[in-house]
C-alpha cells in the first residue's frame, strides 16, 4: 500500500524507555523459548540414542520430559496458548508418546 510521506515538520517519535524496555523484554522472552527448544532437542537426542531397554532409559524420559516441560510453560508467559492441543511442538520436535505421558498429556 502506498503511504504518503511525512512532511517536513512532522515529528518522528522517539522510542521511550518503557518502549526499549517492552523490546529488550519481548526478545528474552524469544531466547528463552529458543533455549529451551534447545533444551528438547538435545534431550531427545539422548534419549534417541539410548536402547529401549537401557536402565538409562527411565532417567532420560524424566529429563527430556522435564525439557518439553519447561518449553510449554515458556510458551503459556509468552502468551502462546495452546489450550491444550499440544500436537504442533509434539510434531514439530518429534516428540516420543512415553516423554509426552510422564507429564501427564496423553499424545
Amino acid at each position: 500500500m502506498f503511504r504518503i510521506p511525512p512532511s517536513p515538520g512532522d515529528t518522528i517519535p522517539i522510542p521511550t524507555g518503557e518502549t526499549a524496555l517492552h523490546i529488550e523484554l519481548l526478545a528474552e522472552q524469544a531466547a528463552s523459548l529458543g533455549r529451551a527448544g534447545s533444551a528438547i532437542q538435545d534431550a531427545l537426542a539422548r534419549l534417541r540414542a539410548v536402547p529401549s531397554q537401557s536402565p538409562d532409559r527411565p532417567g532420560l524420559v524424566i529429563a527430556a520430559a522435564g525439557a518439553v516441560h519447561a518449553y510449554l510453560i515458556q510458551q503459556e508467559l509468552m502468551g502462546i496458548h495452546t489450550r491444550g492441543n499440544y500436537d504442533a511442538v509434539v510434531q514439530g520436535f518429534g516428540i516420543p508418546r512415553e516423554v509426552m505421558a510422564k507429564i501427564g498429556v496423553r499424545a
